[in-house]
């Protein structure tokens, strides 16, 4: 029997750079700063809530998380977060194991890259 080997593709992953300029001049630089942060706080602790088992136990629990992370990333324009987590939503909504799996761990990606991002872009900002 042969190795199983692990394929983990390489995310790009897209910020909305006029959605945190308008948030920068709506808000001031610091305050646009701090809800980033926060922001992105939040996404990581929503990536938390979300396993492979509620698919089966509680669906309306992923998609009400979904949506609260969909709609937090897209405040701050995270553009390929926001594609994803629509793909996860449908996967969860046609209650497909597979896709839903598939799309889980790709959020989980997209999340960490922007999360990266997004801190090598306020570090440009000091």
């Amino acid at each position: 029997m042969g190795a199983v080997c692990k394929l983990r593709l390489p995310e790009r992953v897209l910020l909305d750079p006029d959605r945190l300029v308008e948030l920068c001049v709506s808000m001031g630089e610091p305050a646009a700063e701090a809800l980033v942060t926060a922001s992105i706080g939040d996404v990581a602790l929503g990536m938390e809530t979300l396993t492979y088992g509620d698919l089966v136990e509680d669906k309306d629990k992923i998609l009400k998380v979904v949506k609260r992370l969909r709609s937090i990333a897209e405040h701050i324009g995270l553009t390929t977060f926001v594609r994803v987590a629509d793909d996860v939503e449908t996967a969860a909504k046609n209650s497909d194991i597979a896709a839903y799996g598939a799309t889980l761990e790709r959020l989980k990606r997209v999340a960490a890259k922007a999360q990266t991002a997004l801190w090598d872009l306020q570090d440009m900002m000091i």
